[in-house]
C-alpha cells in the first residue's frame, strides 16, 4: 500500500474513532508528518511510536503479515476520491471567481454548489459499493457539510 493510501486509511480510522476532538487533531498532525513505518505501527499497535532504522524494518516485515480489511479499504478510497474530486472542483470555481474579482462569500457559495453537484453525481456509484447504505449515508453527510458554506 502506498504512502497516500496508508495515510488516508489511518486518517479515516482516527476520524471514525471515539477520541476527543483535540486528540483527533493531534493524531491527524502525527499522520501528516509520520513515515510509512510509523503509520504501519500505529495501525497495527494503536499507538504512536518513534522508530529507528532497525525498528522500521521490523515494522515493515510485521505489516506484510498484518491483514487490513480490504473491502473496507476499497470502499473508503472510493468515497475519499469522490470527496476529493468534489473539493477540487469547488476550489477551481472559487479560484476562478476570485480572479474575476467576485465577492468572497458568493465565490464560496458557488464553489460549494459545484462540490455538491459533483457529489450528487457520485451518489449513483453507491449502488455498486460493498455496503450501499453506508455509502449513501457518507455521501449525504458530505453533501450536508458542503451545504454549510
Amino acid at each position: 500500500m502506498d504512502t497516500k493510501k496508508l495515510k488516508l486509511y489511518a486518517g479515516t480510522t482516527v476520524k471514525e474513532s471515539k477520541m476527543s476532538v483535540p486528540a483527533k487533531i493531534q493524531m491527524f498532525q502525527f499522520i501528516k508528518e509520520a513515515s510509512d513505518a510509523q503509520i504501519k505501527a500505529l495501525l497495527m499497535d494503536g499507538k504512536i511510536t518513534r522508530l529507528d532504522e532497525q525498528a522500521e524494518q521490523i515494522v515493515n516485515d510485521r505489516f506484510k503479515l498484518f491483514k487490513l480489511p480490504q473491502k473496507n479499504i476499497n470502499e473508503m478510497f472510493e468515497f475519499t476520491s469522490a470527496v476529493t474530486r468534489a473539493a477540487e472542483a469547488g476550489q477551481k470555481v472559487i479560484n476562478a471567481c476570485n480572479k474575476k474579482g467576485g465577492d468572497k462569500v458568493n465565490c464560496k457559495k458557488l464553489g460549494a454548489a459545484k462540490s455538491i453537484s459533483v457529489l450528487k453525481s457520485a451518489v449513483s456509484s453507491c449502488k455498486d459499493a460493498g455496503n450501499p447504505q453506508k455509502c449513501l449515508v457518507r455521501m449525504k453527510k458530505a453533501i450536508a457539510d458542503f451545504s454549510k458554506v
